[in-house]
């Protein structure tokens, strides 16, 4: 029996996983950060007007429609119970890897498990696009697990 890609000695099959509203030029910019780097994409979409969805679709997703009801735990629980994957990237739409970065996941994720880390955290930093790049703040944030 062949194996298949997933099926890997010691590869780590990762989902990356999205709930978005017309985030059409973010999403794109994200998802060209890390999609050659994860197995999977699932995209929950809110009710976008936009591009959003067939930017989704030129990298393969899986999207799911689930109507906004100000209610953020539907769309990420969605997302959650559709990802296919033995660790999970949840991004946002405007959050994105830099300088080819994503390409570490897969090592980073077998550390974490050798440690027996169950999560990792990732050094979110806050750029203001209006402002010509402008450094405003960097954070820790729960974003893979």
């Amino acid at each position: 029996m062949a194996k298949n890609k997933s099926q890997k000695v010691g590869k780590v099959k990762i989902s990356a996983c999205y709930m978005v509203k017309n985030a059409e030029k973010d999403l794109r910019r994200s998802l060209e950060s890390l999609a050659k780097y994860v197995d999977e994409i699932i995209i929950v979409d809110t009710g976008s007007t936009d591009g959003t969805v067939k930017v989704a679709e030129e990298f393969g997703a899986k999207i799911f429609h689930e109507p906004w009801k100000n209610d953020f735990s539907t769309p990420r629980n969605i997302a959650l119970r559709e990802a296919k994957g033995d660790w999970i990237v949840f991004l946002d739409a405007d959050e994105y890897f830099i300088n080819d970065s994503a390409k570490n996941l897969q090592n980073s994720i077998k550390l974490a498990k050798q440690k027996n880390f169950p999560a990792m955290l990732i050094n979110l930093v806050n750029i203001d696009a209006d402002r010509n790049n402008e450094f405003m703040d960097s954070a820790y944030s729960l974003r893979v697990y």
